[in-house]
């Protein structure tokens, strides 16, 4: 998990929660792919 400081305003905020959401997307999808990799692999 990436820990950063509180953002100050709701500006800083919004980006803040962006990169969140944005990481938590690309795990997701790095996730799937490898539950797919590993049935391929291992059937």
């Amino acid at each position: 998990m990436i820990t950063m400081k509180i953002p100050q305003n709701q500006e800083q905020m919004k980006t803040h929660l962006k990169i969140i959401f944005t990481a938590d997307q690309k795990q997701k999808i790095f996730l799937k792919r490898k539950r797919v990799y590993d049935s391929a692999v291992y059937p």
